[in-house]
């Protein structure tokens, strides 16, 4: 009888759980997009709901990091923190982050997105008349007066200004003659790497003067540093990289790493790095983060060419360095992910279709 009385609970409970299913209704989803996230002061940014939910109607609130509310940004007239689609205007320079909470008004679930730093003001400060006139000098001082200056700290543009002065400081030799610049490309260097930073969303990628100024500068760096020489004997059997070599190699990598926005390439030199120089647990770290960073790699569109060179070298020893362990899958997935953007160079494409073919 016992058993009978157990099986008839456990039925029950089953259809009290499926009932419950059946009436508990799925909560909302909140998601939202807006037409432009890299604005001047003073613009007004069109916020549009993306939330769904399959009953009843939604109750909005929006809510803006990252100044005061009328000081800094505020809501259009017209708009309010409750609209669907509110229009916001950003006022003063600064990274805004933004948050949508939605509650059913039937079920009164909810649900909540917050988006970091999503809309950046960046300021108009008159510094591409110093560079346009080849005062560099003036550029630099001007430049870094921005930067010490808490209200435009965060805005990429003065560093960017800042880094490109300092660069031509070193181009026109002045740092070789002058004691006072002689820091002139670690200082540009530190100032990029400082744009980089806070570049959140995309100025440099958007404008043109400092795309092809990051691309000039990581070249530079590259060949400056003569890490290309050492990179490419770390591919050579018959002539490996020194410890000292390996050490310098370690040094530019991690400065390379703080001047691009894709630093795959550099972390497969650090791995070579920290192998030969024996530095088990930085090993154990970088691997963790090489793997994720492979399974999140989507496309190479925003590599530039010396991204791509590192990339490249990087991606030729590590795949080497697995198949010395006899591993062939992991390989073999980053290869597939990565040929149709790079088989147009020679050295991956011998690599590619002689040593790894068996990924094809």
């Amino acid at each position: 009888m016992k058993p009978i009385l157990y099986l008839i609970t456990i039925v029950i409970s089953l259809i009290s759980y499926s009932t419950y299913a059946q009436d508990t209704p799925e909560p909302p989803k909140a998601d939202f997009t807006c037409d432009k996230r890299l604005v001047e002061a003073n613009s007004v940014v069109e916020f549009t709901n993306n939330s769904s939910d399959k009953t009843g109607e939604l109750v909005y609130k929006w809510k803006v990091s990252g100044g005061e509310k009328g000081k800094n940004w505020d809501f259009e007239k017209g708009s309010d923190l409750t609209d669907e689609n509110p229009n916001i205007v950003f006022k003063t320079v600064g990274h805004y982050s933004v948050a949508l909470s939605v509650k059913n008004s039937e079920t009164k679930q909810s649900a909540k997105i917050s988006k970091k730093n999503y809309i950046s003001v960046i300021g108009n400060y008159g510094l591409n008349n110093y560079y346009s006139d080849g005062n560099y000098e003036k550029l630099v001082k001007s430049a870094e007066k921005y930067t010490l200056n808490d209200k435009y700290k965060k805005d990429p543009i003065p560093y960017l200004w800042l880094s490109r002065g300092l660069y031509q400081i070193k181009q026109s030799g002045l740092s070789e003659t002058d004691a006072k610049w002689k820091n002139a490309v670690k200082d540009a260097t530190k100032a990029l790497s400082k744009a980089v930073k806070y570049d959140y969303n995309g100025i440099i990628s958007q404008d043109f003067r400092f795309n092809e100024y990051l691309q000039e500068f990581q070249g530079f760096i590259f060949e400056e540093e003569g890490i290309e020489m050492i990179l490419e004997a770390i591919l050579i059997n018959d002539k490996k990289p020194t410890e000292a070599e390996y050490k310098k190699a370690e040094s530019v990598m991690s400065k390379y790493m703080k001047i691009s926005f894709n630093t795959l390439g550099p972390k497969f030199i650090l791995l070579k790095c920290y192998v030969k120089l024996k530095l088990k647990d930085k090993v154990k770290e970088l691997m963790l983060s090489i793997q994720n960073d492979i399974e999140s790699l989507d496309n190479l569109e925003t590599y530039t060419e010396t991204d791509k060179t590192i990339l490249i070298i990087g991606i030729i020893d590590y795949c080497n360095y697995l198949k010395s362990k006899g591993e062939i899958e992991k390989p073999c997935l980053l290869l597939k992910k990565v040929s149709g953007y790079l088989l147009d160079n020679d050295e991956f494409h011998d690599f590619f279709t002689n040593d790894f073919n068996q990924c094809e």
